[in-house]
């Protein structure tokens, strides 16, 4: 039964050209806001990896 919705429900979003566009666009939406979390994690890990260092190193200079 459920594959029979299923089935009926991606039928009709592929026949509403409209709907489709925008699950295709929200489908975009997603992915480009994944690709900037994944950005954004890698910046912060970068920085604290920086910071470490530099607090290693500030000792052995000064």
């Amino acid at each position: 039964m459920l594959y029979f919705l299923w089935e009926n429900w991606i039928y009709s979003v592929f026949q509403n050209r409209p709907m489709w566009e925008l699950l295709r666009n929200l489908t975009r939406l997603e992915l480009l806001e994944s690709l900037q979390i994944a950005k954004y994690d890698l910046i912060c890990g970068n920085y604290n990896i920086l910071l470490k260092i530099s607090k290693e190193l500030s000792p052995k200079i000064f």
